[in-house]
Protein backbone atom coordinates (compact mmCIF):
# COMPACT_ATOMS: atom_id res chain seq x y z
CA UNK A 1 0.00 0.00 0.00
CA UNK A 2 1.25 3.48 -0.84
CA UNK A 3 1.08 5.97 2.01
CA UNK A 4 2.59 8.94 0.17
CA UNK A 5 1.99 9.99 -3.45
CA UNK A 6 4.54 8.60 -5.90
CA UNK A 7 5.45 10.47 -9.10
CA UNK A 8 6.42 8.33 -12.10
CA UNK A 9 7.85 10.07 -15.16
CA UNK A 10 6.56 8.79 -18.49
CA UNK A 11 7.78 9.72 -21.98
CA UNK A 12 4.43 11.47 -22.62
CA UNK A 13 4.11 13.15 -19.20
CA UNK A 14 3.75 11.68 -15.71
CA UNK A 15 1.59 9.68 -13.33
CA UNK A 16 1.09 10.73 -9.73
CA UNK A 17 -0.08 7.64 -7.85
CA UNK A 18 -2.28 8.90 -5.04
CA UNK A 19 -3.44 5.55 -3.68
CA UNK A 20 -2.70 1.90 -4.41
CA UNK A 21 -4.21 -0.98 -2.52
CA UNK A 22 -5.50 -4.49 -3.21
CA UNK A 23 -8.80 -3.13 -4.62
CA UNK A 24 -7.89 -0.10 -6.75
CA UNK A 25 -5.29 2.45 -7.88
CA UNK A 26 -5.95 6.20 -8.09
CA UNK A 27 -3.73 8.29 -10.39
CA UNK A 28 -3.54 11.91 -11.49
CA UNK A 29 -2.08 11.68 -14.97
CA UNK A 30 -0.46 14.52 -16.92
CA UNK A 31 -0.10 14.19 -20.71
CA UNK A 32 1.76 16.97 -22.52
CA UNK A 33 0.22 18.59 -25.59
CA UNK A 34 0.76 16.52 -28.73
CA UNK A 35 1.81 13.42 -26.81
CA UNK A 36 -0.06 10.14 -26.59
CA UNK A 37 0.01 6.98 -24.55
CA UNK A 38 0.50 3.50 -26.01
CA UNK A 39 -2.22 1.91 -28.08
CA UNK A 40 -2.93 -0.86 -25.59
CA UNK A 41 -5.39 -3.22 -23.98
CA UNK A 42 -5.62 -5.05 -20.67
CA UNK A 43 -7.04 -8.50 -20.15
CA UNK A 44 -8.41 -7.78 -16.66
CA UNK A 45 -7.84 -4.11 -15.73
CA UNK A 46 -10.87 -1.81 -15.62
CA UNK A 47 -10.43 1.98 -15.79
CA UNK A 48 -12.71 4.88 -14.92
CA UNK A 49 -11.33 8.22 -16.10
CA UNK A 50 -12.30 11.88 -15.62
CA UNK A 51 -10.71 14.67 -17.62
CA UNK A 52 -9.73 17.28 -15.04
CA UNK A 53 -8.13 19.86 -17.35
CA UNK A 54 -7.41 20.12 -21.08
CA UNK A 55 -8.68 18.33 -24.17
CA UNK A 56 -7.90 14.73 -25.06
CA UNK A 57 -8.79 12.39 -27.88
CA UNK A 58 -9.52 8.85 -26.79
CA UNK A 59 -9.07 6.18 -29.43
CA UNK A 60 -10.87 3.00 -28.45
CA UNK A 61 -12.53 -0.06 -29.86
CA UNK A 62 -12.92 -3.82 -29.64
CA UNK A 63 -9.69 -4.43 -31.61
CA UNK A 64 -7.08 -2.50 -33.61
CA UNK A 65 -9.32 -2.58 -36.70
CA UNK A 66 -12.45 -1.23 -35.02
CA UNK A 67 -11.15 1.97 -33.43
CA UNK A 68 -13.12 5.19 -33.02
CA UNK A 69 -11.85 8.57 -31.82
CA UNK A 70 -13.78 10.54 -29.18
CA UNK A 71 -12.89 14.04 -27.97
CA UNK A 72 -13.28 14.86 -24.29
CA UNK A 73 -12.80 18.12 -22.39
CA UNK A 74 -12.69 19.02 -18.70
CA UNK A 75 -15.46 17.33 -16.72
CA UNK A 76 -15.98 14.45 -19.14
CA UNK A 77 -15.93 10.90 -17.80
CA UNK A 78 -15.32 7.68 -19.69
CA UNK A 79 -14.77 4.02 -18.90
CA UNK A 80 -12.38 1.47 -20.39
CA UNK A 81 -13.50 -2.13 -19.93
CA UNK A 82 -11.13 -5.11 -20.04
CA UNK A 83 -9.89 -6.09 -23.53
CA UNK A 84 -10.85 -2.70 -25.06
CA UNK A 85 -8.01 -1.31 -27.19
CA UNK A 86 -7.38 2.31 -26.19
CA UNK A 87 -5.00 5.29 -26.35
CA UNK A 88 -5.09 8.86 -25.00
CA UNK A 89 -3.80 11.74 -27.15
CA UNK A 90 -3.50 15.16 -25.51
CA UNK A 91 -4.57 17.98 -27.81
CA UNK A 92 -3.35 20.44 -25.17
CA UNK A 93 -1.61 19.91 -21.83
CA UNK A 94 -4.10 17.73 -19.99
CA UNK A 95 -4.69 16.24 -16.56
CA UNK A 96 -6.89 13.21 -16.04
CA UNK A 97 -7.85 11.22 -12.96
CA UNK A 98 -7.91 7.47 -13.30
CA UNK A 99 -9.38 4.97 -10.86
CA UNK A 100 -8.58 1.44 -11.92
CA UNK A 101 -8.43 -2.10 -10.71
CA UNK A 102 -4.90 -3.02 -9.58
CA UNK A 103 -2.59 -3.50 -12.57
CA UNK A 104 -0.36 -6.43 -13.27
CA UNK A 105 2.79 -6.23 -15.38
CA UNK A 106 1.49 -9.16 -17.43
CA UNK A 107 -1.91 -7.51 -18.04
CA UNK A 108 -0.85 -5.09 -20.80
CA UNK A 109 -0.63 -5.65 -24.53
CA UNK A 110 0.92 -2.77 -26.49
CA UNK A 111 -0.03 -2.61 -30.17
CA UNK A 112 1.78 0.67 -30.91
CA UNK A 113 4.01 2.98 -28.93
CA UNK A 114 5.60 6.25 -30.02
CA UNK A 115 8.50 5.70 -27.62
CA UNK A 116 9.56 2.18 -28.61
CA UNK A 117 8.26 0.45 -25.52
CA UNK A 118 7.37 -3.16 -26.21
CA UNK A 119 4.84 -5.66 -24.93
Amino acid sequence: MITEPVLIDKPWGSELILERNELFVVKRIFISAGSRTSLQSHEFKREWVRVEEGTVEITMGPDVHGLEVHTFTAGAVYRVAPTVVHRVHAIEDSYIFEVASPPSDEDITRYDDDYGRGR
